[in-house]
């Protein structure tokens, strides 16, 4: 594309020189040569016009319209140069020139038209490549989220299924925690009776360390009575031992 927009570049230059130079001739030209001068400087502008549309064209996509720009200005002022040195050719000359000038007008006028039908129906179909895209793009988007929304369904059903296994562990937890809350009351409550016993068990112990103690002291007290009782039998025994011996030395000492 570059190269063709410098060959148009070097046509479009290479037809302003041809213009400005035929336009030298004209101002020095007889009537003879002028009619023949001022229609190729008209064919001279037809075609410095296509080539600048055609330019214009191909320059869209490169950037270039800045340049495109300063060539019809350029090919305007060497216009005027024209149009000034035809209005200086006298009047019946002039008259005619402007008929061709007018004429030359109109077909410059049809063009641009044509060329600005030119640029809506490529922005028309651009518009229309563009709303294509983006319709191709919204499908392919859809599909894409149909897709995501079928994949987010299955993972909420996935995690209902685990949500109500979930509560049924939960309720499962909830049970368990229960019965361990009432089996540590049962505990505490066993725990509690046992402390009970074991007071009582304490109390009794101290009730029957206290009987034994009463009981050993009664033991000593029976013992002590019994030696006592012992004694005092031995006492009587050796009393009456004594008593028997002196009846019967009593006797002995009577009889004899």
């Amino acid at each position: 594309m570059a190269t063709l927009i410098q060959s148009y570049e070097q046509q479009y230059s290479v037809l302003t020189a041809d213009i400005t130079a035929k336009i030298g001739r004209l101002k020095s030209g007889n009537e003879d040569n002028r009619d023949q001068l001022t229609r190729e400087i008209q064919a001279n502008f037809e075609e410095a016009n296509d080539l600048l549309e055609q330019l214009e064209l191909e320059s869209r996509g490169a950037g270039a319209g800045s340049r495109v720009a300063a060539y019809r200005a350029e090919l305007q002022r060497v216009r005027d140069e024209y149009r000034s040195v035809v209005n200086s050719g006298g009047q019946q000359y002039n008259a005619d020139n402007d008929e061709v000038y007018d004429d030359w007008s109109g077909a410059q006028e049809q063009h641009r038209k044509l060329l600005d039908n030119t640029e809506r129906l490529e922005r028309t179909g651009r518009a229309l490549t563009d709303g294509y895209r983006v319709v191709l793009e919204t499908e392919q988007i859809g599909a894409a989220v149909l897709q995501d929304l079928n994949l987010q369904r299955e993972t909420i059903q996935r995690s209902r299924g685990r949500v109500k296994r979930l509560e049924r562990t939960g309720r499962a937890l909830t049970d368990g925690y229960r019965v361990v809350l009432e089996t540590e009351q049962i505990g505490a409550a066993v725990l509690q009776d046992l402390n009970l016993q074991r007071e009582t068990i304490q109390r009794s112990r101290g009730r029957l360390r206290e009987t034994d103690e009463q009981l050993n002291r009664s033991t000593r007290l029976m013992n002590t009575m019994i030696m006592r009782a012992l004694q005092d039998r031995f006492i009587l025994i050796m009393v009456f031992l004594v008593l028997g011996i002196l009846l019967c030395v009593g006797v002995y000492f009577y009889v004899t």
